[in-house]
């Protein structure tokens, strides 16, 4: 039998038998799939989960208007974290090719800082802590900033080696 290497196992197109397989097991899949979404559509029957007076609620406007909002809310809040973070990702990128050590240290250790700590502890500081400490934000602004925090690590980290594939002159 002829070895095959991973490269060629993972980046070669399958051939007539490796697609025959992949047909049975996505036909298996998907129908193991079918059988457990009608076991949980059943079990809503059995518990009266799917009687009308529960879902009566998306029929009122009021409870459009109030998810169309929050969707608004939610698509500000990402253009604005976009926003602020790519700035900052630009002025870590910046600081991380500097010239000089001591801002190339202070950036490096902020890059890392944010790179490291998970999102949803910066967003439990600004809701929960910042107010402790008087700052007064709006609730775009708590989410916002953490989100931007989180992210300007990476962008940062991304502008730099595009900077870095560039050869000099």
């Amino acid at each position: 039998t002829a070895r095959v290497s991973i490269k060629d196992a993972l980046y070669e197109p399958p051939g007539p038998k490796s697609r025959k397989v992949i047909g049975i097991v996505t036909a298996i899949s998907l129908a193991v799939l079918a059988v457990l979404v009608v076991l949980i559509i059943r079990q809503f029957y059995i518990t009266g989960q799917l009687n009308a007076r529960y879902w009566s609620f998306l029929g009122r406007a009021t409870t459009w208007k109030f998810l169309g909002k929050g969707l608004l809310g939610t698509l500000e809040a990402a253009a604005l974290a976009g926003i602020v973070t790519f700035a900052a990702g630009f002025g870590m990128m910046l600081g991380r090719i500097s010239k000089y050590k001591a801002v190339r240290g202070i950036s490096t250790a902020f890059i890392e800082f944010t790179r490291g700590v998970p999102t949803l502890l910066f967003i439990y500081f600004f809701f929960l802590v910042a107010p402790q400490l008087g700052w007064k934000l709006s609730a775009l602004w708590k989410i916002a900033a953490p989100v931007a925090i989180s992210a300007s690590g990476v962008v940062a980290e991304v502008l730099r080696s595009g900077v870095n594939a560039v050869p000099k002159g």
